[in-house]
């Protein structure tokens, strides 16, 4: 194809002199050659500093900068700062100093992204032993996958795997500058958050079958295997930022992406918990991030709330298994009172479990974050005591009202429950408190949808007619 469009890589390198020519004459190889490269050493004290000089007299198209400090960057070499202020690219792509792409990364990349109108486009990996250069495995589609509307829902447990890491992605500039307004994380999880803020911003993307970025895989200690406090948040940070990029394109989360995620966290949780037993700190600081990893309600929600494919209930028990194994390692004496709430943390998880409820799928609120919000309201949906259920519900809103976050679900429940039980005034009460709602929250199409019947049921309502100005007034 011809050259047409500019792209800008991205590497950098710290003490990398056995691995960056490698990954710059991958670049060089390319079939593809209108691109540029950012090439930094980061602080290096080998000989990277030297090649990466080498490299920057031989190629015009290789722009140099050299860090004095790790991670420390001089101007002109940060990727934020080259996405933000440089104008000249069209797409972004990013390189780590240990690999290499195959000759036809940026062809076949950027091939794919024109002739489908994408936004983003990963290529598969080849995993390889660092050692002796053996392929370990492919990770791949068995056919290219474009993501958009619906799919973005439907597909994601076949693209899930792929957001892990920035490497083997063209990003388009216009998409990558939206992301950097993201919140980013700089600890364990960050290159999936960095690519989860990438996707809220795609109309479409799409993964290619083919196999174009060669990963090292390294057998000595990296980076994420290095305890930090910051790794006890992580789980729960890659959990939410999940959920919330599902929310942003879907407006709902089904019951099988939501196992999936509850079941990344729950093995998040575990790495988390063997980083723990072997960190060089006090014991009692080990049993206090012990207990705070179990003590989440995003752990207890992973577990008691009913049966997932993804984890099933010998993976939950073998989680428990692991822990007695980590505290009997830790040789912690039986009178110590962390060790108390841990087992008393571990007894819950191991005998609670939740019946599953159609009328809290069917209404979007089988989410267990609301069970701890709203326990008085879920428990007798989950014993199909709907009555008391909604009485629930209506006290609650006479009370305290309901928190913004939640309005639109405990609502959408309301309805259902009034459906179930007949209840004909307080149907009509919580719709015009859900399209209220609806409307706090900006989405006037929903709410126009929501409203559309009841000018003709309940033409002089002064409540619907009072909905019907907020939402004219907003168009």
């Amino acid at each position: 194809m011809p050259n047409d469009y500019k792209i800008l890589i991205w590497c950098r390198g710290f003490n990398a002199e056995k691995t960056i020519s490698r990954a710059v004459e991958s670049i060089l190889n390319q079939t593809y050659e209108n691109w540029v490269l950012i090439l930094v050493d980061n602080g290096s004290t080998d000989r990277t500093t030297d090649i990466v000089r080498d490299y920057g007299e031989k190629d015009s198209r290789i722009k140099t900068f050299f860090n004095e400090e790790n991670n420390v960057y001089v101007k002109g070499s940060s990727l934020r700062r080259n996405v933000i202020y440089n104008k000249k690219y069209d797409f972004i792509c990013i390189l780590d100093a240990d690999d290499e792409y195959k000759p036809d990364f940026l062809e076949k990349s950027i091939d794919f992204l024109v002739k489908n109108n994408l936004d983003l486009v990963i290529c598969g990996f080849d995993f390889i032993d660092s050692r002796n250069n053996r392929l370990i495995e492919e990770k791949k589609l068995p056919n290219d996958l474009i993501v958009k509307g619906a799919a973005f829902d439907e597909h994601f447990i076949s693209y899930q795997m792929f957001l892990r890491t920035r490497w083997g992605i063209l990003f388009s500039k216009k998409v990558i500058m939206e992301a950097y307004k993201e919140q980013a994380w700089s600890a364990y999880g960050g290159d999936t958050i960095f690519v989860l803020n990438n996707l809220k911003h795609c109309d479409s993307f799409g993964i290619l079958s083919d196999t174009l970025y060669k990963y090292y895989i390294k057998q000595s200690t990296n980076t994420s295997n290095v305890f930090n406090p910051k790794r006890i948040e992580a789980s729960a940070v890659l959990h939410n930022a999940y959920k919330d990029f599902l929310y942003s394109k879907c407006d709902y989360i089904s019951k099988r992406n939501k196992d999936l995620i509850d079941a990344l966290y729950l093995e998040n949780v575990r790495d988390a918990l063997i980083l723990i037993l072997n960190a060089k700190l006090q014991l009692q600081e080990k049993l206090k991030y012990i207990l705070t990893l179990l003590q989440d309600r995003i752990t207890a929600a992973a577990f008691i709330s009913g049966t997932n494919e993804f984890y099933p209930e010998e993976l939950k028990q073998s989680f428990i298994n692991d822990c007695l194994t980590i505290l009997k390692e830790l040789r912690v004496n039986s009178g110590n009172n962390l060790l108390g709430s841990i087992s008393s943390e571990l007894e819950f998880l191991r005998e609670t479990r939740l019946p599953e409820s159609s009328v809290l799928m069917n209404a979007q609120c089988d989410d267990i974050d609301l069970y701890f919000e709203f326990k008085d309201i879920i428990e007798p949906v989950l014993h199909n005591d709907f009555i008391t259920a909604l009485d629930a519900v209506i006290e609650a809103v006479d009370n305290e009202g309901i928190k913004s976050n939640y309005a639109e679900k405990i609502y959408t429940l309301a309805l259902t429950l009034a459906a179930i039980t007949e209840k004909e005034p307080e149907f009509i009460w919580f719709k015009k408190l859900l399209i209220s709602a609806i409307l706090d929250s900006g989405n006037i199409e929903k709410a126009t949808l929501e409203l559309a019947d009841w000018d003709i049921l309940l033409p002089d309502d002064e409540d619907f007619k009072e909905l019907r100005m907020r939402v004219e007034g907003s168009l």
